[in-house]
């Protein structure tokens, strides 16, 4: 076991040392302190084992060694770390900078302000590399850092690397699709927006809507990636994840609409009144889409889409900011969000609908999450929800 001192010019005796307690190597399970050749032997030793096999194959031998031998294990592994350290620094250095880590006793010492690397100073030599940068020696470069990891992590790393892949929850080509798609929805429908309102068309109503509805589900997403990136996946745009009855609504609330602006273009109520409406639904669309936002915001990792049924180490009761005045402001900003869009477009069957429809489902929805609620927090949600109100109507 004392070769392992020979790659890093240390002395081929390595003596055990006391360990610093704050080392990070602190925090890693004892097998991943195993060479790979040793992970190989075992694979070939006992085939067919799963990783939680396998991983009780090197505990158990990690436990039979003495502390002299576990030491070396551990000497062995914070060497390679700092090596591994010391190449990294090396690449990432500027040209003309030795990082070999020997230096000329009658070289001229390079201030701070020289060797730092800037696009100034580096542009020669990205020029000369074909705007690469700089192309370490091979003698530097050593071997591939990931062919020195334990096969079992390479394992792990792979199955985190899926997750972003197309088809996966964390698809970063889905997420970029998506809110490609709402971008290129807002911007084309606020443009025609603007073309119908000065033209004094009344239609106008409906390319609205869909920007609203477009900065909406983004924002929806960006908050959550925002301050809850852990649980920000495709899913957080909540496109589909709500069910064909929240896309069939949208779809309704549209229709009528259109077939209102064709079929009766005649308001159905007195002009002020009408104004009235309009104003009040734009006002209800404005501060619900904030105070949802707001909310989202503020609640930080303690938030998520789907009801929690179990408490997590990073949940907390929220109840400062607009906590302090709503319980649940994300509900009461989609309440009063979706009541103003019916009264901007001007619908009178599908205001009816959503106000039914959004006030059974928030009532049916507060009411069982508080029962986690209670469960987590006792006492203090309870005392928490005696003083503060919902602000939707007759949900207390």
């Amino acid at each position: 076991m004392s070769e392992q001192g020979n790659s890093t010019g240390a002395s081929s005796d390595v003596r055990p040392r006391t360990r610093d307690p704050n080392a990070p190597l602190q925090s890693l399970s004892p097998y991943l302190l195993f060479t790979k050749d040793e992970y190989e032997k075992v694979e070939q030793e006992t085939p067919g084992l799963t990783f939680t096999q396998r991983s009780k194959v090197f505990q158990d031998r990690w436990k039979a060694l003495t502390d002299d031998q576990r030491a070396v294990y551990e000497e062995r592994a914070i060497i390679e770390k700092r090596r591994c350290e010391e190449e990294k620094e090396c690449w990432d250095t500027v040209d003309g900078v030795d990082c070999s880590g020997e230096s000329s006793s009658d070289e001229e010492p390079v201030s701070e302000q020289s060797s730092r690397s800037t696009p100034f100073n580096k542009r020669p030599s990205i020029l000369n590399n074909g705007g690469i940068g700089h192309i370490p020696a091979t003698h530097d470069q050593g071997p591939d850092l990931f062919e020195r990891l334990p096969v079992e992590m390479t394992v792990a790393l792979d199955l985190w690397e899926q997750k972003f892949k197309p088809g996966h929850v964390r698809s970063l080509a889905g997420i970029a699709l998506r809110a490609g798609l709402l971008g290129g929805s807002l911007f084309s429908s606020t443009i025609l927006t603007i073309y119908l309102l000065s033209h004094s068309n009344p239609l106008w109503r409906a390319p609205f809507f869909i920007a609203n509805l477009s900065l909406f589900h983004f924002l929806e997403f960006y908050t959550t990636a925002f301050v809850n990136t852990a649980n920000a996946d495709v899913s957080s745009f909540l496109l589909s994840s709500n069910g064909v009855a929240y896309n069939i609504a949208h779809t309704g609330a549209l229709t009528e609409c259109l077939l209102t602006h064709y079929l009766h273009p005649t308001p159905l109520f007195p002009r002020l009144i009408h104004n009235i409406l309009l104003f009040g639904g734009l006002i209800f669309i404005l501060v619900g889409q904030i105070i949802r936002s707001t909310a989202i915001l503020q609640a930080g990792p303690s938030f998520s889409h789907i009801v929690a049924q179990r408490k997590k180490s990073t949940h907390v009761l929220i109840t400062q900011g607009i906590y302090s005045i709503l319980r649940h402001p994300s509900y009461f900003g989609f309440f009063w969000w979706g009541i103003g869009t019916q009264l901007m477009l001007g619908n009178a069957v599908c205001f009816l609908g959503y106000s039914v429809v959004l006030w059974r489902f928030f009532d049916r929805r507060i009411y069982g999450e508080e029962l986690f609620l209670v469960n987590f927090f006792g006492r203090e949600y309870t005392e928490y929800r005696a003083r503060t109100p919902t602000g939707i109507p007759f949900i207390r």
